[in-house]
């Protein structure tokens, strides 16, 4: 047995009701003999109604879906509580395996990741389903729970985040409130336009991360405020957010873009088009595209922290591509490593470049990954769960003594990633 720990995310239902009893079912029949076959602990395997109220959405759960090594999620329904957390968990970029009831119709955002169709109407499709999961798990890990370092990491969203409400601020305070007339929207989704305006229902589906709201606003934003910040302030965060709708309307505008955009500008639309692509796993599909718009922007000689930038989208780029191709393709591991020590070399004051730079280099060369660690964790005045975790594992397993002072850190931060991280580690 292995102590991996695996945190499930399904509808719950109150006890007794036909919900709760189908949640029990997947569970006890399915989701724990598959697991307990690739090794997991039984009270490895949690979920949410084994310690709290169902329907309860607390920092706890919260610290469960951000840390647990793997999280299986269970959409049948369409459980609002469930497609939070399950975008809360691509958003980490951390493993995450869906799963849907044979025959449900899967939400707009999420029909193109690969989703697990299980039957338990009879024992052999029970049994079909729990071997096709079985495989699933075991090659993840196969990879020890590998995290698309693509991601963006907790601290860099929350910065998007940031930059998210201090655009869409903008918006409410220099342009008059948009029409929704004509806008096909969810039953769901009128509801709330009929609360607020679109500009704050724009405001609601970035923070929220609900991409077919985005979408639908996108036209009449278009036709009210002025393009460059339609497109910096509106197409480049919902590109962000994974829309392929505005990450094309990116690739297929750039030239435009860099007509009318300034320098700035054009490297937010370009990290927010990588972002884009570490999220829905494509990078490679669109390597030369990134490499040109990179070209076009260095041609007009930016300054050395947008230079670094770029670099830095680069190894985002490519090592994204390497980890989803499976770490078969050398030449991407090398051009990630490159740009990420161009990218220092131009800006050595950024925290979070050191960070990108230790997690490549870290099943290589784990000294080298954890004195880069130290200087991140030096230089960054904020602790950050990510980096902090990752400090320890690699001060643990080359004797570092900043290891306790790190844990400490991260004890305040996340308690229950660094209960998870000690463990790990012991």
């Amino acid at each position: 047995m292995n102590s991996y720990t695996c945190f499930v995310i399904s509808p719950i239902g109150d006890p007794g009701s036909e919900v709760r009893n189908m949640a029990d079912d997947v569970l006890d029949y399915l989701i724990i003999p598959a697991l307990r076959n690739c090794g997991f602990m039984p009270e490895n395997i949690i979920r949410a109604d084994k310690l709290y109220s169902p329907g309860s959405i607390n920092q706890d759960i919260i610290s469960l879906v951000r840390s647990s090594d793997l999280c299986i999620i269970d959409i049948t329904g369409k459980n609002p509580n469930v497609m939070y957390e399950c975008g809360m968990r691509h958003g980490n970029g951390k493993p995450y395996i869906l799963m849907a009831r044979s025959g449900e119709l899967l939400p707009f955002d999420i029909a193109g990741i690969r989703t697990i169709q299980y039957d338990l109407t009879s024992l052999k499709s029970a049994k079909e389903s729990q071997d096709i999961l079985e495989r699933f798990v075991n090659s993840l890990i196969e990879t020890g729970f590998v995290r698309d370092e693509g991601a963006d990491s907790i601290s860099s969203m929350a910065e998007t985040l940031r930059n998210i409400e201090q655009k869409v601020n903008f918006l409410m305070n220099n342009y008059q409130t948009i029409g929704t007339d004509n806008i096909a929207l969810s039953n769901e989704m009128s509801e709330i336009l009929s609360r607020l305006s679109p500009i704050q229902a724009f405001n609601y589906a970035l923070v929220n991360r609900d991409i077919p709201l985005a979408e639908s606003l996108l036209p009449k934003i278009e036709q009210q405020v002025p393009k460059e910040y339609y497109i910096d302030h509106g197409i480049a965060q919902v590109a962000a957010m994974g829309s392929q709708k505005a990450a094309l309307y990116i690739k297929e505008h750039w030239t435009y873009i860099t007509s009318i955009l300034s320098i700035k500008q054009q490297y937010e639309c370009l990290a927010a088009f990588v972002t884009f692509c570490n999220r829905v796993n494509c990078e490679e599909t669109h390597l030369q595209f990134v490499d040109s718009c990179i070209e076009s922007i260095m041609k007009a000689t930016p300054d050395a922290d947008i230079q670094a930038g770029l670099y830095n989208q680069k190894n985002r780029i490519y090592y994204g591509a390497y980890v989803t191709t499976g770490r078969e393709v050398k030449e991407y591991y090398d051009k990630a490593l490159e740009a990420i020590q161009q990218a220092i070399e131009l800006n050595p004051e950024e925290p979070s470049f050191y960070f990108n730079f230790a997690t490549i280099i870290r099943h290589e060369d784990e000294y080298k990954a954890a004195l880069l660690m130290e200087k991140c964790i030096e230089m960054n005045p904020e602790d950050d769960e990510d980096h902090l975790a990752l400090a320890y594992k690699l001060f643990r397993k080359t004797n570092n003594p900043n290891a306790v002072n790190v844990l400490k850190k991260l004890e305040k931060v996340n308690p229950y990633l660094a209960f998870m991280a000690k463990r790990d580690a012991d």
